[in-house]
């Protein structure tokens, strides 16, 4: 769980469960939930399994990578923080 600045709203990483634990992020304002999503946009069997396996959070955006098992790759998904929306996925290079 991270908090965002002075103010209720967390971050929560975790894993969708029970079947496979696709890496997942959900923003909370107290108790109530605003949005949860899958970090990969696509093909989500093929992401490695387990929670992302980073998260930074500013100007009103929040970067999650995570890992894809199939090409050995790290990929970064941005959110926007208030409604979830993907603004856009991009593998590392290297």
């Amino acid at each position: 769980v991270l908090s965002v600045a002075e103010s209720p709203r967390r971050l929560v990483l975790g894993t969708r469960e029970p079947g496979t634990r696709v890496p997942m992020l959900a923003a909370f304002d107290g108790e109530r939930l605003l949005w949860r999503a899958e970090l990969p946009s696509s093909e989500p069997l093929l992401a490695k399994e387990g929670e992302p396996v980073a998260v930074a959070v500013g100007s009103g955006r929040v970067l999650a990578a995570y890992e894809r098992s199939d090409r050995e790759e790290l990929r970064v998904v941005c959110f926007e923080l208030i409604s979830g929306k993907r603004s856009w996925e991009v593998a590392l290079p290297g």
